[in-house]
């Protein structure tokens, strides 16, 4: 994985999350099989924006019909390209267009308001812990 610096916001399949730490990077086995982490958009606490380019389940282990049937949680490791370096302002329109069934009027004030990466990363942590 490329120097990315948790905590992270990520951006898949229309929908925004929050991971803590590299531990965080694991999934269910369907969403695995249907490409939950495929071209994942990834900003880092240093507004680096990155894209998933390869994922695959931790330590190289393969999916078995048992951790599809039990739908587990697996966990996995990634490959990411940077894409560049954004301004405070992009992340805040990135999460305004991405996310817009979850971002509450309250939220987007918030984040309106944010003059801080930190701040605009805690406000989207609350919101998934």
């Amino acid at each position: 994985m490329t120097d990315i610096t948790f905590p992270i916001i990520i951006s898949s399949q229309g929908a925004l999350g929050y991971f803590e730490d590299e531990s965080a990077l694991k999934c269910s086995a369907t969403a695995f099989a249907n490409g939950y982490y495929h071209k994942m958009i990834i900003i880092d606490s240093n507004c680096n924006k990155y894209i998933v380019t390869q994922v695959k389940l931790f330590d190289d282990k393969k999916l078995s019909l048992i951790d599809m049937l039990l739908n587990r949680i697996v966990k996995v490791s990634i490959s990411t390209e940077l894409i560049c370096k954004m301004s405070l302002s992009e992340v805040k329109n990135l999460i305004y267009t991405v996310d817009k069934r979850d971002i509450t009027a309250e939220m987007r004030l918030q984040i309106m308001k944010s003059t801080t990466i930190e701040s605009v990363v805690k406000i989207i942590k609350d919101k998934f812990y």
